[in-house]
Formats: C-alpha cells, sequence, structure tokens
C-alpha cells in the first residue's frame, strides 16, 4: 500500500511507505515555489526523479482545489500511474463579486471595474476559501453588502502580505476617495510570523475599518445554541486573541458546520461549513455602519455617548480615575470644533454636569423624581417597545419576563425537540451531553443567586430547584433512549418556584416592567446637544440588590435597559455609540463568553451601530470584555498623574503616634 505523506515535518517524512522517501532533504520539503507550475514542477522532478511522485502528490495538495484533489486521489489509488495534469492555483487571487456572478481578475483589471462612487469591502481569506462549502460564506456576505465586494485568497505568510499591500496600492492609486474597510477571514494573524509586524504597520498606515469573521468548525446550530463558551476555549487564542495584536477588532462569528454527512461513494463522515444568514446580516450592517462615517458629512453624523451611574442618582456620574463631566465636555467641543452640529454648548463642566443631574440620570425608586422627569425626558410608550420586543428571540422574551427558568425551560424544550428529530444516535446524545452542560450551569448560577438573598422561602425555593434540575436531568436520559418526554411534572416545578416571586429568579415582568417606567412609558434620561445624545447607562435593575446584579452573568437586564438601546438605535438613529470610562456594564450581561449570538444580550445592546469606548489603559481583562463581548474598539486613556500630599489633622497625629510606638519597639 503506497503511503505518502505531505507534510513538510521531516519527523513525519518517515512514515512515507517507500523507503527512498523516507529521508526527504529539508531544501526540497520547504521549496512550495518549486510546486507552482506545471514547468517548475517537471524541472524539479527531472532534478530530483526518486522524488518524483512525492513531489507530483505534494503539488496537488499544495494547489488545493476540486481539480487537484481529484487528481491526487486517482494516483494514490493507480499507484502513481495515473498522473493528471496539475492545475496551478495562485497564491494570491482576486474574484470580484458583481451581480451575483463572480469575476476573477489580476489588480490591475480589478482597479479598471471598480467603481469609484461606490465603497468597497475586501474579504481577506485563505487561499482555500473558495473550496467546496467555504465559498458561500463569500457569497452569502457580498449578496448582504450595500457596497462594491472582493474576494481576497491568500496563502499563509508572504502572500497574505503581498494581499494587504495590493489592496492597499489599489485603493490609495484607483479609488483615493472611496470608502472602504476590510473583513478578515484568516485565523492566527495575517502575514504569518515574519510579516505580523509588517501587516500591522499597513493597517496602521491604511486606518480603515478591519473586523473579523469566524468560521467556526467545531459546532453545529444546535451545538452552538447550547454552548455557554460560544467560542471553545481551546481555539480563542488564533481566532480572537492573535488577530486583536493586528487591530483586527469586533469578532463574529458567520460560519458554523453542517450537520455530518455520509458520502454514499466512500462511506467517509463528510462535513462543511454552514454560513450563517443572521450572523452575516448583523456584521454587514455594521460595516455599512463604519463606511457610512467614511462617507457623511460631519454636521449629519448622530453620536449617543452613554456615561456610567452607578449606583443610580445624581451623585453618581463617573468613571474610574476619569473626570467624567470635564471629559463629556471636552468631547463635546471637539466634536463642534470638527463640524458636528452640537447647538450652544454649557460654558463649563460644572454646568454641564447640572443638566445631567437634572435630565440625565437614573432614579428608579423615587415616584416624585420620575414623575418630574417624565416631562423633560425622552420617553417610549409601552406599545411602541413592545413592537421592538416581539421581534426578539423567544428565549430572551421568556427570560425578561419571567427570568432564567423561563429561559430555561424554552431551551430545555427546543433542544430536546431538536435531539429527537436526528436520526444518528451518536449525535443526539452529543447534542443532550451540551444540554445536561447547559441546564446545570443555569442551575448553579440560580444557587449563587439564591445564596446572596435573604427571603423567608428560601430553603424551599432551593428545594424545588433541587427537585427541577433532576426533573430535567431525567427528562434528557429518556430522550437519550429516543423516548418522548413528559413536561407536566417539571413544569409544576417551574410555576411553583415563580409563583414564589423570588428576587434573582423571577424575572422583570410583562412589558413595559417597572424600573424607570411612569404612566405605561418608559423613560429615556438623556441631554441632546444637536445631533449628539448624552445618557446614562440604565440601572442593571433594584427591586433586586442592585450590586448583586452590577456585573450578574446570569440575570437579563430590565425592560428600560433594552428600551434605552433601542431608542439610540432606532429612534435617534446613531451613526455612532461612545461608551465613556470603565466601566459599563452591557459588556457583562448574561449569555456566552466570546463569539455571542443573537440571543446574546451584548448582542442586542451594541446592535449594528459602530462603537467607540475610552477605555483606561490599565484595564486589560474587563477591557477585553469590551471588545470581545461588547464589539467596541477601544481608545486608551492614561492613568492619572498622583502626587504625594501631605498628612493633616487627625491623620498627622495618627503617623506621629505610629512612628512613636516604633521607635519605642525598637528599643
Amino acid at each position: 500500500q503506497k503511503r505518502y505523506v505531505l507534510h513538510s515535518d521531516q519527523r513525519l517524512i518517515e512514515l512515507n511507505s517507500d523507503p527512498v522517501t523516507q529521508s526527504i532533504p529539508n531544501h526540497i520539503l520547504s521549496d512550495k515555489a518549486s510546486l507552482s507550475t506545471t514547468t517548475l514542477l517537471e524541472a524539479k522532478q527531472v532534478q530530483y526523479p526518486e522524488y518524483a511522485n512525492w513531489l507530483q502528490a505534494r503539488a496537488y495538495w499544495v494547489n488545493r482545489s476540486t481539480e487537484n484533489s481529484r487528481s491526487l486521489l486517482d494516483m494514490l489509488l493507480t499507484e502513481g500511474s495515473k498522473k493528471a495534469e496539475l492545475q496551478p492555483v495562485g497564491a494570491l487571487r482576486f474574484a470580484l463579486h458583481k451581480d451575483d456572478k463572480t469575476q476573477w481578475l489580476s489588480p490591475t483589471e480589478l482597479a479598471k471595474q471598480l467603481d469609484t462612487t461606490n465603497p468597497v469591502v475586501w474579504l481577506v481569506d485563505h487561499d482555500t476559501g473558495d473550496l467546496t462549502g467555504e465559498w458561500k460564506l463569500h457569497q452569502q456576505y457580498c449578496q448582504a453588502l450595500n457596497s462594491q465586494c472582493v474576494s481576497v485568497l491568500a496563502a499563509w505568510g508572504e502572500p497574505s502580505v503581498e494581499a494587504i499591500e495590493t489592496i492597499k496600492k489599489v485603493m490609495n492609486k484607483s479609488l483615493p476617495n472611496t470608502p472602504w474597510g476590510i473583513v478578515s477571514f484568516q485565523d492566527f494573524v495575517i502575514g504569518g510570523g515574519d510579516g505580523r509586524e509588517q501587516v500591522e504597520q499597513l493597517f496602521t498606515e491604511l486606518n480603515v475599518p478591519v473586523l473579523k469573521g469566524i468560521r467556526l468548525n467545531k459546532l453545529s446550530e444546535a451545538d452552538y445554541a447550547l454552548s455557554s463558551q460560544g467560542i471553545p476555549r481551546d481555539s480563542i487564542h488564533y481566532r480572537i486573541a492573535m488577530p486583536e495584536l493586528q487591530g483586527v477588532s469586533q469578532p463574529q462569528i458567520l460560519a458554523l458546520t453542517e450537520p455530518a454527512k455520509m458520502d454514499p461513494q466512500t462511506g467517509a463522515q463528510l462535513t462543511q461549513s454552514l454560513p450563517i444568514k443572521e450572523h452575516i446580516n448583523r456584521q454587514a450592517l455594521r460595516m455599512q455602519g463604519w463606511l457610512a462615517l467614511q462617507q457623511k458629512d460631519n454636521a449629519d453624523k448622530r453620536v449617543a455617548i452613554v456615561y456610567y451611574n452607578h449606583p443610580p442618582g445624581r451623585h453618581n456620574i463617573g468613571a474610574d480615575n476619569l473626570n467624567v463631566p470635564e471629559s463629556l465636555l471636552e468631547i463635546l467641543n471637539s466634536l463642534k470644533n470638527a463640524g458636528y452640529q452640537t447647538g450652544e454648548l454649557p460654558k463649563d463642566a460644572e454646568s454641564l454636569l447640572d443638566m445631567l443631574q437634572l435630565k440625565g440620570v437614573n432614579l428608579p425608586e423615587d415616584a416624585q423624581a420620575l414623575s418630574a422627569m417624565s416631562k423633560v425626558a425622552n420617553t417610549m410608550t409601552a406599545d411602541e417597545y413592545q413592537r421592538w420586543f416581539k421581534q426578539l428571540p423567544a428565549t430572551v422574551q421568556a427570560e425578561m419576563i419571567d427570568g432564567p427558568l423561563a429561559a430555561l425551560q424554552q431551551r430545555m424544550r427546543d433542544a430536546i425537540e431538536q435531539a429527537l428529530a436526528l436520526d444518528s444516535v451518536t449525535t443526539r446524545q452529543s447534542q443532550l451531553n451540551l444540554l445536561t452542560a447547559f441546564m446545570q450551569q443555569t442551575s448553579t448560577d440560580l444557587h449563587h443567586a439564591l445564596d446572596g438573598l435573604r427571603h423567608p422561602g428560601r430553603s424551599r425555593a432551593l428545594d424545588l430547584l433541587n427537585q427541577l434540575e433532576q426533573d430535567y436531568q431525567q427528562i434528557i436520559d429518556a430522550a437519550a433512549q429516543g423516548h418522548q418526554p413528559d413536561w407536566q411534572h417539571s413544569e409544576s416545578l417551574h410555576d411553583a418556584l415563580l409563583e414564589m416571586q423570588i428576587e434573582g429568579i423571577r424575572g422583570w415582568g410583562e412589558v413595559p416592567g417597572k424600573v424607570m417606567v411612569w404612566d405605561n412609558r418608559l423613560l429615556i434620561p438623556g441631554v441632546q446637544f444637536g445631533n449628539v445624545f448624552i445618557g446614562p447607562q440604565p440601572p442593571r435593575g433594584w427591586e433586586i440588590h442592585e450590586e448583586l446584579l452590577h456585573a450578574n452573568m446570569s440575570f437579563p437586564p430590565p425592560h428600560q435597559y433594552l428600551a434605552f438601546y433601542h431608542y439610540i438605535q432606532s429612534q435617534f438613529n446613531a451613526d455612532a455609540m461612545v461608551h465613556v470610562g470603565r466601566h459599563s456594564t452591557y459588556e457583562f450581561l448574561p449569555k456566552r463568553s466570546v463569539g455571542l449570538g443573537e440571543d446574546d444580550y451584548p448582542t442586542i445592546i451594541a446592535g449594528d451601530v459602530p462603537g467607540l469606548y475610552p477605555y483606561i489603559v490599565d484595564g486589560v481583562g474587563e477591557g477585553i470584555q469590551a471588545k470581545r463581548r461588547g464589539q467596541a474598539v477601544i481608545i486608551d486613556h492614561l492613568t492619572p498623574p498622583l502626587a504625594v500630599t501631605e498628612l493633616y489633622d487627625d491623620l498627622l497625629q495618627l503617623r506621629q503616634l505610629i512612628e512613636s510606638a516604633e521607635a519605642a519597639s525598637d528599643k
């Protein structure tokens, strides 16, 4: 049996079945250039005839395409007697998507075809991006854009550096005034280890948005729906962290994996990439938002600025080591000087603070203050909010109204129904294992919520929660055997828990809830200066302990929290959203860790609006959440300078006593 090892690692080459090819010189192993054309390949085979078949097989492999893959299999099946001519695949290729057609063009031809009046989005992918299954992502992404769309397929290393250089040359020479951006489907770093810094420098010079698109080849749609991680932890470093080092931001999963199918001819289990339409559309709209910022006059741009108001109240406008009123005024004046419509601005930070304390604070517990604010603040009727709320995923609606238990019940029903519809017992068991982990994690979160509360029914609630977990596990075990579930007992336990109305388990009730609501209208506090809206981030809650909810990852935000951001996106129609200072709470809202979906609260909050986030430079860990979960572009600000101050009054006396005690002990 012939066995060709096509890897360039000398240790693996020893596994070749042909003794002659069990030790191939490194200069042959590492030489890909000689495999790029038929002429070069034939010359190499003449030079090293003992390795001719191995070189032929490796050339098919390096030039990955459907035709070359077929030729490789034919060669292996005939033990090398049948060798079709190599079909070279360029290390760097460009495809223009236009009118649902694809044109493969040279950079020169491409520059002539592009319209200078229409924005351009470049999709940078590995050289395998046009293989079966992979290419659908390019096609669907381009269809989702309202712009010209070019696919760039580049091999690892130098060809990827050349790709970015070519993009720069085409845009600078042929379309210097055309808005544009890049979406990278490449993992690790563009340009490889040797070209990383060069690409990073190119991105700095280009100064355009570079978004990260992700193909997740480890999870199906059903797996992803039950995943608490989103992107598995073992791949975050090369899918997210390494691209971040080059300035590639706002990561979005664009494709998952189809369920495995058996090939009838070979019996092999085959999987293909499955583009997710909703995810593609969301990132495409976000890219269109960045392009719009390049196109619009500053006078026409609308900017929403959100500051921190925790705990809720008039005297809690601030951020970590940042003078928020002074910073807000500085931002407003800078916007005005840049041509933004701001109208008349306050004369100083103190005047601005007075305005914010009147119209731009959260006062959810003060009925008199809410009544007064309802006359000066923006509001949203319950019906307006309800129409939008009904468009959210079913699990989100259930969780907002009845809490995490309702979301778990909805997820259990959906997942059990999907699992029982599967023919493969192995696949069914795999999904049910994920459901078990999801159910147990939710139960653990609810236990933590109950641990932080004092309630006369706490012990009973914990007992009911334990019974519910056991009942859900029995339903999962029955589904593993192919049996239909009996939901009656679990529903009675679920309803009994909700009827107890315990903080941390129940939700926020029917629309519009009670937080920041007056006369059936949700209040949207804030101050507007021309095309700039400034408002406080809504409270995470109020009836439940505010500190418990502050960065709680299991309990949803109130209705008014969602309504505030819905107002910014759909009524104020912001072109950009700015969160000022460490740190907000939206990046710490529940659901997946990274690689968020439409049912994750940070996704609902961020929407498709370009986001900026001035953030203190030493807040690395929390800033990562703002980037990855909050979809924000971070703008670092320095920590404030520190100075030594003299002690005074009782502090001075205390110091003297300490020094006297230390001196006495020395003796």
